[in-house]
């Protein structure tokens, strides 16, 4: 009885094939559902893009808004809710970003820096 009491299970981890399956698919390019960085030589209207899409997503995250349901309220499909909300700026057009945040009703300011290079695109939850 007591080597089962000392006995601790070791976790159960996934063999050298399934981590391989798992990293070669997360590395795709074209795989939709991983967060997306902004690029170190991103130009100005991407980090604005990156910046409204972040604001989307902190949106959906404050109301509790389900990926279906951010969705159907900007009226968009499964792909493009993924883009959105997995930051893939690049796959996106500034005009619809915007109208998206405006879907929410998001308030925001964007400040851009061009002396050095910067912008940003805040969202206010007041």
């Amino acid at each position: 009885m007591k080597k089962e009491l000392n006995k601790k299970k070791q976790p159960d981890f996934p063999d050298e094939k399934e981590i391989e399956r798992v990293i070669k698919r997360f590395s795709d390019p074209n795989y939709r559902r991983v967060n997306q960085g902004l690029w170190p030589n991103a130009t100005i209207e991407d980090k604005i893009k990156y910046s409204l899409c972040q604001s989307i997503v902190s949106h959906a995250i404050e109301n509790n808004l389900t990926e279906k349901e951010v969705g159907e309220k900007l009226g968009i499909g499964q792909v493009k809710t993924e883009y959105v909300l997995f930051c893939h700026y690049r796959k996106l057009k500034f005009k619809e970003l915007v109208s998206y945040v405006d879907n929410f009703h998001i308030p925001l300011s964007i400040k851009i820096d061009k002396q050095h290079d910067q912008a940003e695109a805040t969202f206010r939850t007041h």
